[in-house]
């Protein structure tokens, strides 16, 4: 009980700061990484796309390393037994991306929710720790 209200309390401290983006607007993002690119692109939109591939694959790795870390220090003060997200070392950004976007399409009304929530809740629903 202890953890799951640590856990929360400390998903919505977080969270007050990055609700401005939601999880529809980092999955318009996302799409880009899953397009194929064409062959002639001009400049500023090239660049766009290569900044929105960095945001999303940056944004959900980011928000793995970091609720992780957060448990890690958790777990080192024995506040908890188990980490947040137990994923396998083999997943690179482009899958993780697809599986937030796969998420999304199965469950477009977390679209208006924050971003870093539903990051989490997809990875932690998908690689709970036991």
């Amino acid at each position: 009980m202890l953890k799951k209200l640590i856990m929360i309390c400390c998903l919505f401290f977080i969270q007050s700061s990055a609700f401005a983006f939601t999880a529809g607007e980092l999955a318009e993002q996302c799409r880009v990484t899953q397009q194929k690119l064409p062959e002639k692109e001009a400049g500023e939109k090239a660049i766009k796309r290569f900044l929105d591939t960095g945001t999303c694959a940056g944004y959900v790795g980011g928000v793995i390393a970091g609720v992780n870390l957060a448990g890690a220090m958790m777990m080192e003060q024995k506040v908890m037994k188990t980490n947040f997200i137990c994923m396998p070392r083999k997943y690179h950004a482009q899958q993780l991306v697809k599986m937030f976007l796969d998420y999304m399409d199965e469950n477009k009304k977390y679209a208006k929710e924050s971003a870093q929530l539903t990051v989490y809740n997809v990875f932690r629903k998908r690689f709970p720790c036991k």
